[in-house]
């Protein structure tokens, strides 16, 4: 399965179009910094 997911990040990527993909990979490692900013948040309301 990893590998047809790495397959279908290639085929999007290879588009005449311009849009950007993140895998989910990417979005874990910034769950942290947005957790932090949500905290940071409810200190201030």
């Amino acid at each position: 399965m990893s590998l047809q997911y790495l397959d279908a990040l290639r085929a999007v990527g290879t588009g005449p179009a311009t849009k950007f993909v993140l895998p989910m990979e990417f979005t874990a490692l910034l769950r942290p910094l947005l957790d932090h900013v949500e905290r940071a948040g409810e200190v201030k309301a």
